[in-house]
């Protein structure tokens, strides 16, 4: 059964067993993050979390945050189709202004008899654009993710690129698979003051030329740009890892995570 924008009050949680887990929710924001240990305080839609688009053609260009209601006040996508079948979660975009026909596929791996596949802190999120329009366009599709401030690095491995969000107690690590004909930016930090002038700047091209960034941000943004012929497709692969091993019970005995024998970082992961 397909739900409207927002009609479940819920949505399908994102991580491997034994891991934590991020709800991607009907209304397409990331409803609730449970991956510090804190299942009876959730964070409740961290606004410098969200998916967003960027599309120029012919017709001018438009960027919206792939949510509704979308954080800041910025310009939001005017309704979605969700689909929630446990561990996929499905979305279809619906926005008039946009000239791409976009959707979204999120998951956790989950495979019988294998415990390390299926206890994996990492949520995959599959963006896939057809331009349906009869002009050339350029599309850029963004994650951005709130995490720790501590340090951030950026990730460069194979055909994996991306950054860490890092604290002392763990971070998360966001990164996408390159290809031919795709270009993977990662912005500057950001945090909820320099909203309006971090979303301007993306809104302007689909990269990040003039904002800057501020020291003490909070949350950073991954960027993968590329030209879209008339009736093409292009799916992009992103990753959201996250690492935080230190999980205790109630009354504040160490239990620890399966998967920190697996990893050390969320780079790692």
């Amino acid at each position: 059964m397909e739900y409207g924008m927002g009609e479940a009050k819920g949505g399908v949680p994102l991580g491997g067993l034994g891991t934590g887990y991020v709800t991607l929710g009907s209304d397409g924001s990331f409803l609730e993050v449970v991956t510090r240990g804190n299942p009876r305080s959730p964070i409740i839609r961290p606004e410098c979390s969200f998916l967003a688009v960027f599309a120029a053609g012919e017709g001018g260009r438009v960027a919206k945050v792939l949510e509704n209601p979308a954080p800041f006040g910025l310009p939001a996508v005017e309704g979605l189709r969700y689909l929630g079948l446990f561990p996929v979660a499905k979305i279809r975009y619906i926005d008039a202004e946009l000239p791409v026909d976009l959707s979204l596929t999120a998951f956790s791996p989950f495979v019988p008899r294998d415990a390390r596949r299926s206890g994996l802190p990492v949520a995959f999120l599959r963006l896939r654009a057809r331009n349906a329009s009869r002009a050339p366009l350029t599309v850029a599709l963004m994650l951005s993710w709130q995490g720790p401030s501590l340090r951030s690095e950026e990730l460069a491995e194979g055909p994996v690129k991306g950054f860490t969000l890092e604290g002392e107690s763990g971070g998360y690590a966001v990164a996408a698979e390159v290809e031919a004909g795709v270009e993977v930016e990662a912005s500057p930090l950001w945090s909820e003051e320099d909203a309006r002038a971090f979303w301007e700047d993306f809104a302007k091209d689909g990269r990040f030329t003039e904002f800057k960034g501020t020291s003490g941000g909070v949350a950073r943004a991954l960027v993968a740009r590329f030209a879209l012929p008339p009736g093409a497709e292009r799916e992009v692969r992103l990753a959201l890892a996250w690492f935080f091993p230190d999980l205790r019970d109630s009354g504040g005995k160490f239990i620890g995570r399966m998967y920190a024998n697996w990893f050390s970082s969320p780079g790692d992961v």
